[in-house]
């Protein structure tokens, strides 16, 4: 064999190796490449999983207000004397998405001031107030558009009143009158509550409780007469008894309720 026959033979083996090691190579490199793909999808899968179970709503929020009331007391300055039976103005709720159970709170606050004058006498009123609930509740998927809930609160009332008239007779003699008011009474009971769904996180809802309450009830009365040419006398007289009484309040109100 000559040297350039020998010469053709290494090269054609060389070449034919160098080719098979790169064919080689090549499936190796995609081989890899399709792993590291699979790879880095599994782990933006698992990612994204446990992304999407930490973003998961575990509980459901509610704000609710009575509309009769809330626009009563936007365009009217009296809105307090008209009752409903259901002091709360504003409400919140928390529930578990999963069992339905959560919390509830409610408070209410009203208060009115009124004076009179006349030309033998003048009065003036003033009413504060307070109405707080707090309890726990079930709530129920009647429908898609209907919910309900059961629960049991506990309740505190705080009434506090004065008013003040003075009365002026002809000889310009006064007689001041003033009467302070006060109850203050705790207490609980059950309640139950629907709900209709008007969008997603739109509700109006309606609701009736029976609540047992006990407390003491404070009513003190001062007169103060100015004579003209007698000397000021005082007088006064103070009662303090105690108070039970029950409340049924029919589902009456209508709340507009914010979901978030």
């Amino acid at each position: 064999m000559t040297q350039k026959a020998v010469h053709n033979k290494y090269s054609k083996s060389t070449f034919k190796n160098l080719s098979v090691n790169c064919i080689s190579n090549y499936n190796v490199m995609i081989k890899t490449a399709l792993i590291a793909l699979l790879s880095l999808a599994s782990l933006n899968g698992f990612a994204q999983s446990a992304t999407e179970k930490q973003d998961e709503k575990i509980y459901d929020h509610y704000i609710g207000a009575q509309v009769g009331q809330l626009l009563m007391h936007l365009f009217n300055s009296n809105a307090n004397s008209i009752g409903t039976g259901n002091p709360y103005l504003v409400t919140y709720s928390m529930n578990s998405r999963k069992s339905g159970w959560g919390v509830r709170f409610g408070a209410g606050y009203n208060t009115t001031s009124n004076s009179t004058a006349l030309s033998s006498s003048t009065a003036t009123t003033d009413n504060n107030d307070i109405q707080f609930r707090a309890g726990v509740e079930k709530t129920y998927e009647l429908s898609d558009k209907w919910t309900a809930g059961t629960g049991f609160d506990l309740v505190m009332n705080s009434q506090n009143d004065r008013s003040v008239a003075s009365n002026y007779n002809y000889q310009y003699d006064t007689i001041t009158t003033t009467t302070n008011y006060r109850v203050f009474t705790l207490g609980g009971g059950v309640f139950g509550k629907v709900n209709y769904h008007l969008g997603k996180k739109v509700l109006i809802g309606t609701e009736a409780s029976m609540y047992y309450l006990a407390g003491t009830k404070e009513q003190t009365t001062d007169v103060v007469t100015a004579y003209v040419n007698n000397p000021t006398t005082a007088t006064g007289t103070k009662s303090r008894p105690s108070i039970h009484q029950g409340n049924f309040n029919l589902p009456i109100v209508v709340y507009l309720i914010l979901k978030f």
